[in-house]
């Protein structure tokens, strides 16, 4: 086990005892409630351990930075009107859902998906999402989850009636390829029957 060098840890022997600990992680919807007096019907007050926030425009976001109002106090309110233009938030963490975007065409428009997750930080992240081609004719869109250290989505593609076709093993292709098409950065592949073999139908 690796310890980090801490004031507190001043030497170790061996066949020491020690116990592992983790700090208090608040989450996004935890609080305490305050009961004063002794009076929980009069005088209880919840006290939320969060605040909750949304990313606004007023800055170009980016990985490292990004800046977002206090929607506790309002949809357009600044942190700074109630918490003044000095208060230190470093003992704060940000605490995102997790979203992945699949758009394989990116120039194209309608083709790409957005995946989030619906858990808050980094548990959010331990989600796997994929895709099954469908394995038979006439399937309905599936789903598998299979749950780990990870938590593994599958989901199976929808399939329409059988195609039927003469296509055999001694039917022979050209093939033409165009750069760019339909944009830059994509090929359109063709293939036209070149009249070898069974005619496809």
């Amino acid at each position: 086990m690796n310890i980090d060098v801490n004031q507190f840890i001043r030497r170790l022997r061996v066949a020491d005892r020690y116990f592992l600990a983790s700090p208090f992680d608040f989450g996004h919807e935890d609080s305490v409630v305050l009961i004063l007096d002794a009076d929980a019907s009069n005088r209880t007050f919840p006290i939320s351990l969060y605040r909750r926030a949304i990313v606004n425009t007023t800055k170009t976001v980016n990985s490292n930075e990004f800046r977002a109002y206090d929607v506790d106090s309002g949809a357009s309110v600044e942190f700074s009107q109630f918490f003044g233009s000095t208060y230190d938030f470093k003992n704060y963490k940000v605490l995102m859902k997790a979203k992945n975007v699949i758009d394989p065409v990116a120039m194209a428009n309608e083709d790409a998906i957005l995946f989030k997750s619906t858990e808050w930080g980094r548990g959010g992240e331990r989600f796997n999402v994929g895709y099954i081609y469908p394995a038979a004719a006439n399937n309905e869109i599936t789903h598998i989850v299979s749950v780990g250290d990870t938590v593994d989505i599958r989901i199976g593609l929808k399939s329409g009636a059988p195609v039927v076709t003469t296509i055999d093993g001694t039917t022979e292709w050209d093939v033409t390829i165009n750069a760019n098409t339909p944009v830059a950065g994509v090929d359109e592949v063709s293939y036209t029957y070149n009249g070898t073999g069974t005619s496809p139908s």
